[in-house]
């Protein structure tokens, strides 16, 4: 589950009671580590453009953070790391969801993402 050999930078964003967080750290983190970090419960929108890195981000267990995303918008990159697609799909299997791909991205609504 780690971001393989890419960074990620965080800035936290509040705008009339909704909070943003977009992230690009320089140090190996997870998702669980980030919803830590910022004392999060959940994520609205996971946007990912990771470059190859789905295959690690979905290829181990999930379990912990991807029931607190409500929609992911991703772009796979299966031709510079044959698999991502098949991480992000078996990660997903579990789980009832809804796609809609619009130019390179895919959105993804998961049902019953943890609301609290």
């Amino acid at each position: 589950m780690l971001i393989d050999n890419f960074g990620l930078f965080c800035r936290k964003i509040c705008i009339q009671g909704y909070k943003s967080v977009s992230c690009w750290f320089e140090h190996k983190k997870t998702i669980g580590d980030i919803l830590h970090h910022y004392d999060a419960s959940r994520i609205d929108l996971l946007k990912l453009d990771i470059e190859g890195s789905e295959l690690e981000l979905f290829g181990k267990e999930t379990a912990n953070w991807l029931d607190r995303v409500e929609i992911i918008a991703v772009k796979l990159h299966d031709r510079f790391r044959p698999g991502c697609a098949h991480a992000l799909y078996s990660s997903l299997a579990p789980r009832t969801f809804v796609q809609e791909i619009r130019g390179e991205t895919i959105f993804i609504k998961i049902s019953g993402a943890d609301r609290h």
